[in-house]
């Protein structure tokens, strides 16, 4: 992924890159997430917390490296429903993005 932004219709986060082709795309600049109309790709805000969060990981600095370090150490358990990781980031289906 490359600089989160966030969709100001429902606060959805996508690849500032990608989100911006897909309103584009759209006629009516159509959110992915919510399916709004007249989501104006200038009014996308920069997702801070979540560009920091990928840079940290791509770097292994940071949470990221101790969280990583004790889920090594944990035995895999399965949750049985979508952890907030999943939901706070959306990947559209032609992202080449890639962490």
């Amino acid at each position: 992924m490359t600089d989160a932004a966030v969709l100001p219709c429902c606060g959805s986060s996508y690849c500032d890159e990608c989100i911006r082709t897909a309103l584009l795309e759209t006629e009516e600049y159509t959110c992915p997430a919510c399916h709004r109309t007249d989501v104006p790709p200038d009014g996308l805000v920069a997702n801070k917390s979540l560009r920091q969060a990928v840079n940290n990981f791509k770097n292994g600095v940071g949470y990221t490296k101790r969280l990583r370090k004790e889920i090594q150490q944990q035995p895999s358990v399965p949750t049985g429903g979508k952890s907030s990781e999943n939901r706070q980031y959306h990947a559209l289906p032609r992202c080449q993005n890639k962490l």
